[in-house]
């Protein structure tokens, strides 16, 4: 790796992870046959490393590289595209068209687009947890084969596997816009939607729903409501409340889908929602036309290597960094629920964090605001292994 990726760095490591790879799977073999208690349906650590694939992982490499146009990070795994298997056959995905669609707007804060197999996902997932566990694949057969049956009581030409998984096509996209307000609750959970792109939308739709009609979240409905929007259904299917994070009673909750330019659109925001539903009415400036940003994707792959990202980093801190000073709780506030769908961590844990970071002593937003620009990120896998690539333009304020 060294001439591709360290020689004008100023940083790069490197791991020779065959040696670690075999270590890792004999300690876990011995550990499997110690003959310690086990759970029949818990997976082997030694099967689970043997069925993703981990042997055909050569080398680790990582490097950063900086220049006057900005910082790049790059991380290349060495595995030979003839030894992979399982999931990493598919995660490099494929390499086509990652341009934002014109739908998507210059305001969204955070966008990507992974151009993976959905079909081949599902049949790698699926071989991946019967060899792990053939009782868990079993259980998992057992399940769509009740949902399927179900189905066929109410419609004898239901076939979920064939309309649902047969369905699925090699585009998934999703983006973010702000938070709705500098509040704890809205900065952890800020707009956003999901795509998925169908062969056949309408037809993945109805057997969402049939599916979903089926099942009740638990402590929530199972009722499952639809109305008409611009010619299209919306159906939404109640969730139970989150935790409030200050003390206030939760909110209602809701999965929102429909069926929408060859996508299937989710979101628990159904205003995003009917803002997809409407963007062919939109006149707003989409996001593939940002200053820069054609060019910063090239320094990741380009626009076709099958994953491309973008991160407005202004936005995403600036009303972070202002809720962490007017509130120094907002800290517990935002990323516990962020990261573990919970209200807030420990007094204790409160304490300890608040022995190190004093937020009420950060500047005011205006003074560090220059520090802060967008970022791209773009993956592809290649021959020789996979890449991922992260790169951040030096903001314009601090352009010589």
């Amino acid at each position: 790796n060294h001439t591709a990726m360290f020689r004008e760095s100023i940083a790069y490591a490197w791991a020779n992870f065959r040696i670690l790879g075999d270590i890792l799977i004999q300690q876990a073999t011995e550990k499997g046959a110690s003959g310690a208690p086990q759970h029949p349906l818990a997976p082997q650590a030694d099967k689970v490393l043997q069925a993703i694939g981990i042997r055909a992982l050569e080398t680790l490499a990582f490097s950063i590289d900086q220049s006057p146009q900005g910082l790049l990070a790059h991380a290349f795994v060495g595995m030979p595209e003839a030894n992979r298997r399982g999931l990493f056959k598919v995660l490099g995905g494929e390499a086509k068209e990652t341009t934002p669609p014109p739908f998507v707007s210059a305001e969204v804060v955070k966008y990507t687009r992974w151009r993976l197999d959905g079909k081949k996902l599902w049949a790698s997932v699926e071989a991946l947890i019967t060899e792990i566990s053939p009782g868990m694949g079993g259980m998992m057969q057992m399940t769509l084969d009740t949902l399927d049956k179900a189905g066929k009581e109410k419609d004898p030409s239901f076939d979920l596997k064939g309309r649902l998984i047969g369905n699925l096509g090699d585009d998934l996209i999703s983006f973010e816009k702000p938070p709705r307000s500098s509040k704890p609750s809205d900065i952890a959970a800020p707009p956003s939607l999901f795509l998925l792109g169908a062969l056949n939308a309408d037809q993945m739709v109805n057997t969402l729903k049939t599916a979903l009609g089926f099942m009740a979240p638990p402590g929530g409905d199972s009722a499952m409501t639809d109305r008409e929007f611009l010619g299209r259904k919306i159906y939404t299917w109640p969730l139970p409340a989150m935790p409030s994070l200050d003390g206030a009673k939760a909110g209602p909750r809701s999965f929102n889908f429909a069926a929408g330019g060859g996508y299937v659109a989710m979101s628990t925001d159904v205003a995003m929602l009917e803002e997809f539903l409407r963007s062919s009415q939109a006149q707003g400036r989409p996001l593939r036309d940002t200053a820069g940003l054609n060019e910063a994707a090239q320094k990741v792959g380009g626009l076709g290597t099958g994953l491309f990202g973008y991160e407005n980093q202004s936005e995403t801190f600036r009303l972070t960094f202002q809720a962490l000073k007017q509130d120094p709780d907002a800290f517990e506030k935002i990323f516990t629920r962020n990261l573990m769908g919970l209200p807030a961590i420990s007094q204790q844990d409160r304490k300890n964090r608040e022995q190190w970071f004093d937020f009420t002593l950060l500047p005011a937003w205006e003074t560090v605001a220059k520090y802060f620009y967008f970022t791209v990120y773009g993956g592809n896998g290649g021959p020789q292994g996979l890449s991922y690539k992260v790169f951040s333009p030096t903001p314009p304020a601090l352009r010589k």
